[in-house]
């Protein structure tokens, strides 16, 4: 026989036996073969898998947890930059504006400069003068009434 048959025979035997003594233990509800020692090691197996499992809690917790806020977090800052790009591209249109009203009242500034109360008399005056034969029948007509 090779040794793996061997390794094999031996421990489906140690399996078989132990299956029947724990079987047995159930049934008598106590331990036939060292008690104590296998409380102890049940009890501390016990301590050991509670810890693990309130460990495992706490960090899977402390995972899900951090990585829920850090998704938060991501998301607050993108909105933030889209917000900050919104504020720059409004802020360039009134910058924009701001700098068309200055020229629109720089020249409205120059157009009243140029047109300004006495020219408009001056326009006036070259528009109803009258020609130099007007003025002479009108200045007769004016010294015919006085006399």
């Amino acid at each position: 026989m090779s040794l793996a048959t061997v390794v094999f025979l031996v421990s489906a035997v140690a399996f078989a036996g132990y299956a029947f003594l724990v079987n047995l233990e159930e049934k008598n509800a106590r331990r036939f073969v060292c008690g104590r020692l296998r409380d102890r090691l049940d009890t501390s197996l016990l301590r050991l898998g509670n810890q693990f499992e309130n460990h495992w809690k706490h960090i899977s917790r402390y995972i899900l947890q951090l990585g829920w806020y850090y998704s938060v977090h991501r998301v607050l800052r993108a909105i933030l930059a889209f917000l900050v790009h919104v504020y720059t591209f409004i802020e360039n249109i009134f910058e924009r504006n701001r700098a068309r009203t200055k020229e629109l009242r720089k020249e409205f500034k120059r157009q009243l400069s140029k047109k300004s109360h006495l020219s408009e008399i001056a326009d006036h005056k070259t528009k109803t003068t009258l020609s130099a034969e007007e003025q002479e029948i009108l200045k007769t007509k004016k010294l015919e009434q006085d006399h």
